[in-house]
């Protein structure tokens, strides 16, 4: 039996692996499909073959050595024009 939220994919960029595997979790029993990455380069990989599939962008804005900031702008250019919501984190910040 699928899950409510069986049709709504969500693209996780977290590059701590324990707060990443944490949210992946959480968000896959409340039945979402989830696509992870844990750094900006591989996010923009995820989302440039993923593109409009995804629901919603769950981004860690304090990544390496691509930001989240440089992560959006990246976004911004991307073609066709794609605009996902977007779920801005700031974990590990001391």
């Amino acid at each position: 039996m699928k899950g409510r939220y069986a049709d709504k994919t969500i693209l996780l960029v977290e590059e701590t692996r324990f707060f990443r595997e944490t949210v992946e979790e959480a968000l896959k029993q409340a039945g979402f499909r989830v696509l992870s990455a844990a750094t900006g380069m591989k996010g923009r990989e995820v989302l440039e073959a993923e593109g409009h599939r995804v629901d919603l962008l769950v981004l860690d804005l304090h990544l390496t050595p691509v930001d989240g900031f440089d992560f959006l702008e990246h976004l911004r250019h991307l073609k066709p024009p794609y605009h996902p919501p977007i779920l801005a984190m700031l974990l590990g910040l001391e």
